[in-house]
């Protein structure tokens, strides 16, 4: 849903709130090094290269006319896990560096009963940057990646991977989140949430797991039953109602 993924956007300061022309002409994460790593971006297409020959995640693969394509080499899994977490609120109050950050270290939930409903235990943000600052980011993406979803297939609305975990955590895939998000583990059904203020979480228990997301349009099952219902309604009607005969 365009507009979670937009909410998460505004958030994280990626783009300006409330921003028609910002939403319609994005230039997605582009200037937004950590942000890029985190979504999962792994080339970049552009026209002007000097941007991405600065930095030392992008390596060039080559030039195609006027195009130079790029590939991040520190670019992330499409689903992370996260054993701890930090409300909204809070996050909300930290400055743009700080919230880009700690995407990396926690995940972000909006309130403390949805965390307490699922047994998630916060984390402190002094505690969060410490543990971070230890690191540096390669060792830091390194980490991320050991407990992260090993994609096994992938179709826009049927994703399947393996995972293996230590303690109970949220899967964030970088994808938008939607009601009509549904999640198994192992064969059973796995609670989905919001997570990150737009993006899709996945309550999962300690172990080695196969998950499933599957995709589908809620309500979808319910209106084709109304369209059925009304059909045949409208069918009996026809072959109730009287036929007229016009006289000869």
């Amino acid at each position: 849903n365009n507009l979670n993924y937009t909410n998460f956007l505004t958030a994280v300061e990626a783009m300006a709130p409330n921003s028609e022309t910002a939403s319609r002409w994005s230039t997605g994460l582009v200037g937004h090094a950590l942000l890029s790593m985190f979504a999962c971006e792994k080339y970049a297409l552009v026209i002007k290269p000097e941007p991405f020959q600065q930095t030392v995640q992008y390596e060039l693969i080559g030039r195609y006319g006027v195009d130079y394509l790029f590939r991040n080499s520190l670019s992330l899994p499409l689903g992370l896990t996260f054993n701890h977490y930090i409300p909204e609120d809070a996050f909300r109050q930290l400055s743009s560096n700080q919230k880009h950050e700690v995407l990396f270290g926690t995940v972000v939930l909006s309130t403390k009963e949805i965390a307490d409903k699922y047994g998630l235990s916060q984390v402190a943000l002094s505690e969060l940057e410490q543990e971070m600052n230890a690191l540096s980011l390669p060792t830091l993406i390194a980490k991320r990646r050991e407990t992260a979803l090993n994609l096994t297939s992938f179709r826009q609305s049927h994703i399947e991977g393996t995972v293996r975990l230590e303690q109970k955590s949220v899967l964030v895939v970088q994808t938008p989140f939607d009601r009509g998000w549904r999640a198994l583990q192992n064969g059973k059904a796995a609670p989905v949430l919001k997570a990150d203020i737009g993006l899709l979480g996945v309550v999962l228990e300690p172990g080695e797991h196969k998950i499933e997301l599957r995709y589908s349009t809620p309500f979808l099952a319910f209106g084709f039953a109304i369209t059925l219902a009304s059909g045949l309604i409208l069918a009996t009607s026809r072959w109730r109602w009287p036929r007229l005969r016009l006289p000869a």
